[in-house]
């Protein structure tokens, strides 16, 4: 990957400038009040508690991609799609990226019923106004350590 395939220092910070709709710190915006919808029937529904998960836009490639299973060679992963910052780094490209780190809070917990909620603005290539991964984790006490593999449900963007 050539400095070519990078952002330049503008490019980088007009991303970064753009507002994360899903975000009231960022001011009200009607995607809230859908997202706050949606949340709120799912945890009626699934009688779990909720954990939000917000993260920095910029995320590293392994987070984005390695750890989700995307071989190397994947198009996804072509700067047609993905808005990369270094060979490492790269703004991320969809909100499940933000799951793999999210998820390591479970380990060694029993008895774990919670949605985890990443809602964003995604930067990519094409950025979205907004976007959300709710994943349900399901952990039952008894299950082996080496074995356990949390059930979700999941609705994405």
């Amino acid at each position: 990957m050539s400095p070519a395939d990078h952002l330049t220092s503008d490019q980088l910070c007009r991303a970064l400038n753009l507002r994360d709709l899903t975000d009231p710190t960022q001011g009200g915006h009607a995607i809230q009040v859908l997202l706050d919808a949606v949340v709120g029937r799912l945890r009626s529904a699934w009688h779990c508690t909720v954990r939000t998960v917000r993260h920095s836009p910029i995320v590293a490639v392994r987070e984005n991609y390695d750890r989700l299973g995307y071989d190397s060679d994947d198009v996804t992963r072509a700067r047609r799609y993905t808005r990369y910052i270094s060979p490492t780094v790269m703004l991320r490209s969809h909100t499940s990226a933000e799951l793999p780190s999210a998820l390591e809070r479970y380990v060694g917990r029993d008895d774990v019923d919670e949605l985890i909620v990443a809602p964003a603005s995604c930067t990519g290539a094409t950025p979205s106004i907004g976007a959300m991964w709710a994943s349900r984790i399901r952990w039952t006490s008894g299950a082996s350590a080496a074995l356990r593999r949390p059930a979700t449900r999941t609705c994405s963007r």
